[in-house]
């Protein structure tokens, strides 16, 4: 009797709780009652002292990283300690000489060319010719904070191409110059792109106040260095076609990448007389990676690259310096440092590479085919897709409706577990599914899964460089970072989106990267009110909620307002192995979510 009469309550002044819908045309998890989520969703507004300090301090100190492991790879033989190490001993001699310290550092700077900076030139203008005047099909991103759906040229692959052949018919063909090029004036061409960094940096900044693309979607905040830092404007443009974030990232920057392994393929046959099964190896996996990224550019104006940052000093350096750099470190190792794989190191190598490739692949595909599926309804591994549909408001007021996926990759693991059919198409396919399902069966899946194939390929191109040097690992550890942080900016910008509905998302897909590793420790509180303030009610609501399996914990803090009888209660949403957590008294319910302590035991 208390159970059904709690339970009316519950139902009667709380919102509902997601349902699954079932008809002939959709499979889908919606919410009922709606939800009013914040129009200005997106960048923060707000910056703190220390944030705006440390952007700044990023916008000094990342140059200066990447010199230094420039001055590693090409006076130290790619040891990050030995730099460190000789100006420290310089420092610490009886009779330290500034003069000494200040000739040693200036040696480590790289020394600006003409011919560098011609090249640098060159590419750009080539670059940018090929993005316009290439033919390209249309793509569209996604709907951005105050309502517009953008149109961009996607020629990327075609744009790879005419690079790649140009480059090795010149080089090789005709030999109007060396295939090792780029490696040979690597040092001029980082101040050159340094250069290009900052000026571009400093005209987005400009452009954002005096002549902006899309005025409503820009974001300014408390901070000058933070807006030059992470950008004003979203989508900056010349005209209706040039973006600058998707020109950037994948002309200069990506389609460069292959290049710039390929040069440094050459120079190792200069140097040593052949080419070492390491470099091929890297060679290989990079190229599936950019390739990937180029076939699939359509996909890619959907990603948190382009629908969401804005574009500062952390795309317009980055995607300019840092990723061709950075990104490519194992091919400057191994130019420096030959490595010979072993065949089974090798093997292992690849199979470590080509798995992470096709996980990181069908976790995308997947969500792409929902995506361009009308209203979702779609099939995914033999079943209607499931979603949570969610309402989200853009900045002109405007109310629309997301979909959530929870079907597949992007689901319950244990729908994937049950399943015992398996088709078969052939031999090479049967051992790719059995491959895939054995995996989910393992570990399961989370919100950004992908990230795991993607880490995967990352950690196996590091591999290709042997274990004499921690330099080449730095990738795998940088990506680590990136992807680790990607994953808490997209949980923050998801919640000011979707609002309640992504509680309601994260409640079904509770793993953030890792499932039963990378936990969700956000719980979330069910808000009711009750007749009388008791005791007794909430554990009455507390008793009826256990028995229907939605709350897993055994202490309940609760909280009272004066002056009301307001209570909130926690509806648990962790898996078993933390049922005995004691949870604290509630002091956060407006965006019902309260962060919950790892247990000891």
């Amino acid at each position: 009797m208390i159970e059904n009469e709690t339970k009316k309550r519950i139902n009667k002044s709380a919102e509902k709780v997601i349902t699954t819908r079932n008809d002939n045309n959709n499979n889908i998890k919606s919410t009922q009652g709606g939800t009013k989520v914040d129009p200005h969703w997106g960048r923060s507004h707000n910056i703190s002292y220390l944030t705006a300090f440390l952007s700044s301090l990023l916008m000094f100190t990342s140059p200066l990283m990447v010199i230094y492991f420039w001055t590693a790879c090409n006076s130290y033989g790619c040891s990050l300690a030995e730099p460190a190490i000789e100006l420290y001993s310089l420092l610490s001699s009886p009779t330290p000489s500034i003069v000494a310290v200040q000739s040693f550092l200036y040696s480590l700077l790289p020394v600006p060319t003409l011919e560098a900076a011609k090249l640098y030139v060159y590419w750009l203008l080539f670059q940018f010719v090929l993005y316009v005047v290439l033919p390209a099909k249309t793509g569209y991103g996604q709907q951005t904070p105050a309502g517009h759906r953008l149109p961009y040229k996607v020629n990327g692959l075609l744009a790879w191409v005419v690079s790649h052949v140009c480059f090795l018919v010149a080089s090789c063909y005709f030999e109007l110059f060396p295939a090792s090029l780029v490696q040979r004036h690597w040092g001029g061409l980082l101040v050159a792109a340094n250069c290009y960094g900052y000026s571009l940096t400093l005209f987005s900044y400009i452009k954002a106040h005096i002549a902006p693309s899309h005025p409503t979607d820009r974001k300014f905040t408390n901070s000058r260095l933070y807006d030059i830092f992470m950008g004003i404007e979203l989508n900056p443009r010349f005209g209706n076609w040039f973006d600058f974030k998707l020109f950037h990232n994948g002309r200069p920057g990506i389609v460069a990448w292959t290049l710039i392994n390929l040069s440094f393929g050459f120079a190792q046959y200069e140097r040593i007389g052949y080419v070492t099964n390491s470099m091929v190896l890297l060679n290989i996996l990079h190229a599936a990676y950019v390739l990937d990224f180029f076939v699939n550019e359509d996909w890619y104006l959907r990603t948190i690259d382009i629908a969401h940052d804005h574009f500062g000093f952390y795309l317009s350096w980055g995607d300019t310096v840092w990723l061709p750099y950075m990104y490519t470190l194992q091919s400057h190792y191994l130019y420096r440092n030959p490595v010979d794989l072993s065949y089974p190191m090798f093997s292992g190598v690849l199979a470590l590479g080509t798995g992470g490739y096709l996980i990181f692949r069908a976790v995308n595909h997947q969500k792409d085919v929902f995506r361009s599926s009308p209203n979702g309804n779609c099939i995914i591994w033999g079943k209607k897709a499931t979603f949570v549909s969610a309402k989200y408001v853009t900045a002109d007021g405007t109310e629309h409706i997301g979909r959530l996926l929870t079907s597949g990759f992007w689901g319950n693991v244990k729908k994937c577990y049950k399943r015992s059919t398996t088709v078969i198409i052939s031999n090479t396919y049967f051992i790719y599914c059995l491959f895939i399902k054995t995996i989910l069966i393992i570990i399961g899946l989370s919100r950004h899964f992908n990230y795991v194939g993607d880490l995967m390929l990352s950690f196996a191109m590091c591999l290709t460089c042997g274990f004499e040097h921690l330099l080449p690992y730095f990738y795998i550890i940088y990506m680590t970072m990136l992807l680790v942080h990607r994953i808490y900016r997209d949980d923050e910008r998801c919640f000011g989106k979707y609002g309640d509905y992504w509680i309601q998302y994260k409640s079904i897909v509770r793993w953030k990267l890792l499932p039963y590793v990378f936990i969700n420790f956000n719980i979330t509180a069910l808000k009711f009110t009750s007749d009388k303030s008791s005791d007794d009610s909430i554990a009455d609501i507390v008793k009826a909620q256990r028995n229907e399996g939605a709350c897993s914990t055994t202490d309940i803090g609760a909280n009272r307002d004066l002056g009301s009888y307001e209570q909130k209660i926690v509806i648990g949403v962790l898996p078993s192995s933390l049922q005995r957590l004691s949870i604290p008294e509630i002091y956060r319910t407006t965006d019902f979510r309260i962060d919950v302590p790892i247990p000891n035991n």
